[in-house]
């Protein structure tokens, strides 16, 4: 598919989440490898023990692992394709895959109502999103972090270039 242009709304840096999950990650590693290493090479027969508290260990710091890089590289671009347009989200890992949205299907961008998250989820950069591509079925929220001057100036810039990629599907 041709690409007609792409829009990358860098996330700015979640201090709080950064430093508290930063400082959190290092006694995790310490406390995961100092288990991986009893399980690996001093046993004893306890490895239903390890592993038992292992396996929620390792499913809760892969989780602090990606929000900690989602908060450092975090980004969502906008593409605007032949017909369609791609919303995704890039910078971590264990992201949702891409939304595909039809121009036809799409009614513009509007700024988002910053109460819609509660303020652990701006915390912790999993919420907090300013910008939403409204549907009328369904909403997509991007631009985490984003100030309301930021978010407007990027829903002006997005509805120009959507309009500009309607007109130019319609004269096709």
């Amino acid at each position: 598919m041709k690409s007609l242009g792409r829009i990358v709304i860098e996330k700015p840096n979640g201090r709080f989440a950064s430093l508290f999950l930063g400082a959190w990650l290092v006694p995790w590693a310490v406390i995961t490898g100092t288990m991986l290493y009893g399980i690996i090479f001093d046993n004893q027969g306890r490895t239903d023990e390890y592993l038992t508290i292992l396996t929620p260990l390792l499913f809760i710091g892969l989780i602090a692992i990606r929000l900690y890089v989602w908060n450092l590289r975090g980004r969502d671009e906008i593409e605007f394709l032949n017909r369609t347009i791609k919303l995704s989200r890039k910078g971590s890992f264990l992201h949702l895959p891409a939304t595909e949205l039809s121009y036809t299907d799409l009614n513009g961008f509007a700024l988002a109502d910053f109460q819609s998250s509660p303020l652990w989820a701006v915390l912790w950069g999993v919420g907090g999103d300013r910008i939403v591509a409204d549907c009328g079925y369904y909403e997509r929220r991007i631009g985490q972090g984003l100030s309301k001057q930021e978010a407007q100036r990027f829903v002006d810039l997005l509805n120009t270039r959507l309009s500009a990629a309607k007109f130019s599907v319609e004269s096709e």
